[in-house]
């Protein structure tokens, strides 16, 4: 089960891409919407990670995701396997420890197993 910051994150990753008529929405999708979240900002300034940087990164990898170019097309955007496979181990990194909910943290752990260490 997701804690309910969580599941706001993962909602606001598809509104956000398909507000930009994205055909996917991508784990640097994931971790720009985190990046709204103090919690998360404080964890990565903790570690050291210029959290400027990172999201100047994340919007510029963004910009970039393929866009649905007609007007008409309406956007039924996907979530990459990347996606779904940082929130499979977040879930199972969260439930192997004990916990009942998948935090933020978590989640942000999960992107960087699957993406590297951010800066």
């Amino acid at each position: 089960m997701m804690s309910p910051a969580a599941e706001a994150v993962l909602h606001r990753c598809f509104v956000s891409a398909r507000s930009a008529r994205r055909r996917f929405v991508t784990v640097e999708h994931m971790v720009l919407e985190m990046l709204r979240e103090p919690p998360v900002v404080q964890h990565l300034k903790a570690s050291a990670v210029n959290v400027d940087a990172l999201r100047r990164d994340l919007e510029a990898a963004v910009s970039k995701v393929d866009a649905y170019s007609a007007p008409e097309d309406k956007p039924d955007t996907q979530p990459t396997v990347e996606f779904q496979r940082v929130i499979q181990n977040a879930i199972l990194d969260a439930h192997s420890s004990g916990q009942r909910e998948v935090s933020l943290i978590d989640l942000l752990a999960a992107t960087r197993k699957q993406k590297g260490s951010f800066r």
